[in-house]
């Protein structure tokens, strides 16, 4: 097989009919399903992005393994089919689904477990993605609460949405302010988290850190441009919730910002 293979596509049955992930080299790596639906443009995000070239690599280590001419048909029934597409041709291989989701030591073994690897990817975009929690909470806004950095990381790497907000208009930010979580804070304004973020109160994540007399956090987010003076529905600023609540290191650190 002459060229760079341009992408690994993959038929893989199901119940319904059939589950087609397509690993392509610019990084527009995507998956459908014969139904209708499926998640596209995953290969922009940095570990689907990883697997990808892991798995064009494998299957450029493994062409002698694919039969010379691939078909248009759909793969039998109980079996996964690999396309090899390529300027100069394209190729393919069966497999049995055991093999695939086996775990056997078998001469497929490098080139599925790639594969696996951005099946895997894919899936965990869509998890990054979903709001499946209570009140429209997103799984990124349940790791900051609980300060939970790796979690952090990896979800905004599979695609969370930073500036994502539940039924009550809290963001990831805000829910990490609340519950005085500093490094998550740190860590979600590194990322690009708006630090003058609004909830349906108008309350923003410095009001959080002030209520709850973070210090810290307040001159953390006021280092990242938080507006002292935003006041929200409720009549308050920042500088009005850490003197109602009695926190005097937050108050003057306010007030040294210019906080009313």
């Amino acid at each position: 097989m002459r060229g760079p293979i341009a992408a690994v596509v993959i038929d893989i049955p199901t119940e319904d009919g059939f589950v087609t992930f397509a690993a392509f080299s610019d990084d527009t790596t995507s998956f459908y399903t014969s139904a209708g639906g499926g998640t596209l443009g995953a290969g922009t995000f940095r570990p689907v992005a990883e697997a990808t070239r892991k798995l064009l690599h494998s299957a450029a280590s493994h062409v002698e393994l694919f039969t010379e001419a691939d078909t248009r048909d759909w793969p039998l029934a109980g079996t996964v089919r690999f396309h090899l597409v390529s300027s100069n041709g394209n190729r393919f291989l069966d497999l049995p689904v055991s093999e695939f989701f086996g775990r056997e030591d078998h001469g497929f073994r490098p080139l599925v477990e790639a594969a696996q690897g951005v099946v895997t990817g894919i899936r965990l975009v869509q998890d990054a993605q979903s709001a499946s929690l209570p009140r429209g909470a997103t799984r990124l806004m349940a790791s900051a609460q609980r300060g939970d950095l790796h979690s952090i990381e990896a979800l905004l790497d599979y695609g969370a949405r930073l500036e994502a907000q539940d039924d009550g208009g809290y963001a990831a930010l805000m829910y990490a302010a609340n519950a005085g979580q500093n490094e998550a804070v740190r860590a979600l304004l590194a990322r690009g988290a708006d630090a003058n973020a609004k909830d349906r109160q108008s309350s923003t994540p410095l009001m959080f850190a002030a209520q709850g007399g973070h210090a810290q956090m307040v001159r953390m987010l006021l280092n990242a441009g938080a507006d002292p003076n935003v006041r929200g529905a409720h009549g308050l600023t920042a500088l009005g919730f850490a003197q109602q609540n009695g926190h005097a290191e937050a108050a003057s650190i306010l007030l040294e910002a210019g906080g009313t």
